[in-house]
């Protein structure tokens, strides 16, 4: 059984991803956040927007990732989409 974890970047300890078995729903796949990433000042986003548009929100402002942080991202890549399979499969599993 998979359980919730957290990832901190190792080049900057404010940010953080955390991958949440609990937060997937294979019946409805936009329901849930199971993998997020949380920055400073309250900064989040979901895993695959701050790849893709390289910020994170914060209130009524964006916050941009520096460089070295989208480049730990990508690092994990594989590794939070291991985990969203996996976490998929077993809601799956546990759906039937």
């Amino acid at each position: 059984m998979l359980k919730k974890r957290t990832l901190t970047c190792n080049l900057d300890h404010r940010y953080t991803v955390v991958l949440d078995p609990a937060e997937v729903f294979p019946e409805d796949p936009g329901q849930g956040t199971p993998a997020m990433v949380y920055g400073p000042g309250n900064a989040s986003g979901t895993f695959n927007c701050a790849m893709c548009e390289g910020e994170l929100v914060c209130g009524p402002e964006d916050h941009e990732l520096p460089s070295n942080v989208m480049g730990w991202l990508e690092s994990i890549a594989g590794e939070v989409d291991t985990f969203l399979n996996s976490a998929t499969e077993e809601a799956q599993r546990h759906a039937a």
